[in-house]
């Protein structure tokens, strides 16, 4: 029986959904060269699976049942699979089917998407974990439409063929949701710089205006 060694991605998959996946997918004998492509290839695909559902619930337990649901799709459908595996569009066809089938959807729309802290956030020398957080709060900001668009491609890495056959539209319209996308998300971000230069500068001037202390 062929086993495809788990790496290190696979091993920061949640324990429950990695048991699942072990006893559906892993542990079963691989019946020809094709199935044991199509383990490599969902493997492989994880990690982007994994940025895609929690980038759009920002919710990881939803993003990982949505990611587990979508392998375990994969697998079982696996004789109506693409013929061609080389990429992974089809997988993000059927995590984006069961994402928007599922009633917790509304959750992540309703939930509240406010920056943290904003007035704590750094004006310059952002370090790159705090402008991701940034970033990924700001995505939220934006329509569904806009924010996959932008996801698929900024994120993970699909050409624009890729993206509108994934989304089941005309190339035209992926690049002009790609291009309104980016605005948005350009914009929110400059909004929320401006507001934390704008409370920098207040909280500069309260601690101007405190009374000086003489030490004797």
């Amino acid at each position: 029986m062929f086993r495809v060694a788990e790496p290190s991605a696979f091993l920061r998959v949640p324990l429950t959904v990695k048991a699942n996946l072990n006893r559906a997918i892993w542990a079963e004998p691989t019946r020809s060269a094709s199935d044991r492509e199509l383990q490599e290839l969902l493997i492989g695909a994880i990690p982007r699976l994994r940025a895609f559902a929690r980038m759009m619930t920002d919710d990881l337990s939803f993003a990982d049942d949505l990611v587990q649901q979508t392998l375990l799709q994969a697998w079982t459908h696996r004789d109506e699979s693409q013929d061609d595996i080389s990429s992974t569009y089809w997988l993000f066809q059927i995590l984006r089917t069961l994402y928007y089938a599922d009633p917790r959807r509304l959750n992540a729309l309703t939930a509240p998407r406010d920056p943290p802290s904003l007035a704590q956030l750094p004006v310059d020398g952002d370090t790159s974990t705090m402008r991701l957080a940034q970033i990924r709060l700001a995505l939220a900001k934006l329509s569904e439409q806009h924010r996959e668009v932008l996801i698929l491609v900024g994120a993970s890495g699909f050409d624009y063929e890729e993206v509108s056959l994934i989304l089941g539209c005309p190339l035209g319209t992926v690049k002009s949701r790609l291009a309104r996308a980016r605005k948005g998300l350009e914009r929110v971000l400059e909004e929320w710089s401006a507001a934390a230069v704008e409370h920098e500068e207040e909280s500069g001037e309260s601690r101007a205006s405190l009374p000086s202390q003489e030490i004797h």
